[in-house]
């Protein structure tokens, strides 16, 4: 037998039908806003790098903690070096370039060389010292390297990251202070060796390295090499 339609099913399905007219009609006549494509930090690098019209100068740049924040710090670019832009507070990372050149089969002592090249310089690492603080913010707790090859690509990154520990064990510290002047000395003679160990015992003050290859690459003995 079946059963009668009742006031409240008649509403039910009736309701139900204009809720899904209604949604239909949303979508039928939705329109999807155009998504733009944001240039990752690896296409701005390399687009600066390529307008700057030789691989072998310093480009840098600094970025906030929001997304797509990077910004060309570039004051003045030299072979192997670069000046930076002032900054003011907010600022979280730091970013420049190191040319590096591809070679095959180096031998043990060039790749000592290669590695100290994929690390941040005594002139990076001053930098770098004198932007971290205990204060939130005007501390910069990042330092990326990006490391190019000759034809402007980027091969890998080495990342510089001062922990809060870091920044208790060294800012304002004599015994610190003392021996950053020390090893910044102009008259100061420095090994591979020397070099070397002054970013271990960086380490154990509670500095954290990263590096990172970029596809297509690896990282051996801490030097950026392809496969």
């Amino acid at each position: 037998m079946q059963r009668g339609i009742t006031r409240r099913n008649f509403i039910k399905s009736f309701s139900t039908v204009i809720i899904g007219t209604g949604l239909l009609g949303r979508r039928a006549f939705a329109v999807e806003k155009p998504k733009l494509k944001c240039p990752t930090a690896k296409e701005v690098i390399e687009k600066t790098l390529k307008e700057s019209g030789d691989f072998g100068q310093e480009v840098s740049f600094t970025k906030k903690f929001r997304a797509r924040s990077l910004e060309n710090a570039t004051l003045k670019s030299n072979f192997h070096e670069v000046v930076n832009k002032p900054f003011g507070f907010g600022t979280k990372a730091h970013i420049h370039t190191h040319p590096f050149t591809e070679l095959k089969n180096p031998s043990k002592e060039v790749m000592e060389n290669m590695r100290l090249n994929c690390l941040p310089s005594n002139k990076d690492l001053n930098y770098f010292f004198n932007h971290v603080s205990l204060v939130k913010e005007a501390n910069m707790p990042f330092m990326h390297i990006a490391v190019n090859n000759e034809k402007g690509e980027i091969v890998g990154y080495t990342t510089l990251y001062a922990t809060k520990a870091f920044a208790k064990n060294t800012v304002l510290n004599p015994k610190f202070e003392e021996m950053k002047l020390k090893h910044f000395d102009k008259n100061t003679v420095h090994t591979r060796e020397s070099l070397l160990g002054f970013f271990e015992y960086l380490q154990k003050q509670g500095l954290k390295i990263r590096q990172t290859p970029m596809p297509g690459y690896k990282l051996t003995e801490g030097v950026f090499l392809k496969k």
